[in-house]
């Protein structure tokens, strides 16, 4: 298995092999619109680099669903006692 380095754009992805990214590389990424990912992916070749930063993407965006959904009720269960404390005062 290599590390692959991704780059996106508004046009998709490509991957490369770390070892073969040169600055050279990057100048010419960039001014056709690519910027690099941050991460760094471990696979076999450039589709399943692709296939791993897709499934990264996809398990991040579930965690901070998850994450938004505890905040969400946290805060609801807040506001909800602070009402129930305003009314019993009185």
């Amino acid at each position: 298995m290599g590390k692959y380095v991704i780059f996106i754009s508004s046009r998709g992805g490509r991957a490369v092999a770390k070892d073969a990214v040169t600055s050279s590389l990057l100048k010419e990424m960039k001014r056709q619109g690519f910027r690099k990912h941050h991460v760094e992916v471990e696979a076999e070749n450039e589709n399943d680099a692709v296939k791993a930063l897709n499934r990264f993407n996809d398990d991040y965006l579930t965690e901070v669903k998850e994450y938004t959904a505890s905040v969400i009720f946290v805060c609801l269960c807040a506001i909800v006692a602070f009402i129930v404390f305003l009314f019993s005062n009185r």
